[in-house]
């Protein structure tokens, strides 16, 4: 889990640490206590579409990752598992969030009213988290597609130049 780690500590979680706080100090409210049930379920239906969403997202990038690219990446350094590492932490931290929502939503009705300020307070850093975590996705996304557009054109320009043949899906 260290690996993933190096990658959690950003500006996400930060937003994530500021979304729960304010659940959590709105929890002082009965009028918000009230709907907690409601609120708890929205998170975990929320973080439950953020992992589809992202899931979806990595077919699409691991598409990317074809011979050349693939190789770019293992020589500069950590490899595909590396690029991809974001795309977990904002699963893993969704999947947190939906078990958090759950929890919450179940134990709302027994929890006293601290209890229920730090349910609602850690489904919304989480929730808030994995949202903000998808946003660097698609930055590394956009990324990674950029910069296999960039080897492509360097290996169109090759060929043309008459350098030897690179065949982009050669085994190796």
């Amino acid at each position: 889990m260290k690996f993933y780690l190096r990658g959690a500590w950003s500006w996400d979680l930060g937003i994530g640490v500021i979304f729960g706080c304010t659940l959590a100090a709105l929890a002082l409210s009965a009028e918000v206590r009230e709907q907690g049930v409601t609120v708890a379920l929205a998170a975990g239906a929320f973080a439950v579409a953020i992992m589809s969403v992202v899931l979806g997202a990595l077919a699409v990038i691991t598409a990317f990752f074809d011979g050349p690219y693939r190789r770019v990446l293992e020589h500069a350094g950590g490899g595909v598992r590396e690029a991809l590492a974001a795309y977990f932490v904002v699963v893993a931290v969704a999947g947190a969030a939906a078990l958090a929502a759950l929890v919450t939503a179940l134990g709302w009705p027994v929890f006293c009213k601290w209890g229920q300020m730090a349910s609602i307070g850690v489904t919304g850093l989480l929730t808030g988290w994995s949202v903000a975590g998808m946003v660097s996705l698609v930055e590394l996304t956009i990324f990674h597609a950029v910069q296999r557009a960039k080897l492509m054109q360097g290996i169109d320009k090759a060929a043309q130049v008459g350098a030897p043949q690179v065949r982009p899906n050669a085994p190796e």
